[in-house]
């Protein structure tokens, strides 16, 4: 692998079934070659060629929000890992509407009054990403008990 019997911590390590790890940081340059060469004829091999990329991450910033109803909260999004570092948000995993709130392209959430205040957490996700943060409504409709 790159010159190097099994590889190493550097490129990625590969095993004598095939089986190839990457490196724990993205090396420089970002490829690899592989080359299988035959125990019978060692003039006789094949290389394949491997890209490691890192692995694209995204947090949103804050995790946990309270929010009047009618009013906004903005939201920061950090994607690192990628060089596109755009998002597309959603509310409750929906494009928003006026029972969970909207928020915009820029992350600027607003709380809706026909939210549904059963359900006091609000999720917003970010559908990048897995990671989840919470709004919590309050106000007059809350203690109402809408």
């Amino acid at each position: 692998m790159n010159g190097v019997l099994g590889g190493n911590t550097t490129v990625g390590t590969i095993s004598s079934g095939g089986l190839y790890t990457a490196p724990a940081s993205v090396p420089l340059p970002a490829t690899v070659n592989i080359t299988a060469t035959s125990a019978a004829d060692p003039t006789k091999s094949a290389s394949a060629t491997v890209t490691i990329g890192a692995a694209v991450s995204v947090s949103v910033s804050p995790t946990t929000a309270s929010v009047q109803v009618s009013a906004t909260q903005s939201f920061t999004p950090t994607v690192t890992g990628s060089t596109n570092t755009n998002v597309t948000w959603s509310v409750n995993g929906v494009a928003g509407n006026a029972t969970v709130g909207t928020i915009s392209s820029g992350g600027l959430y607003t709380a809706q009054w026909q939210a549904d205040f059963n359900n006091l957490a609000s999720v917003i996700s970010n559908i990048a990403d897995s990671q989840d943060f919470n709004i919590l409504f309050t106000g007059d409709a809350i203690a109402r008990g809408r």
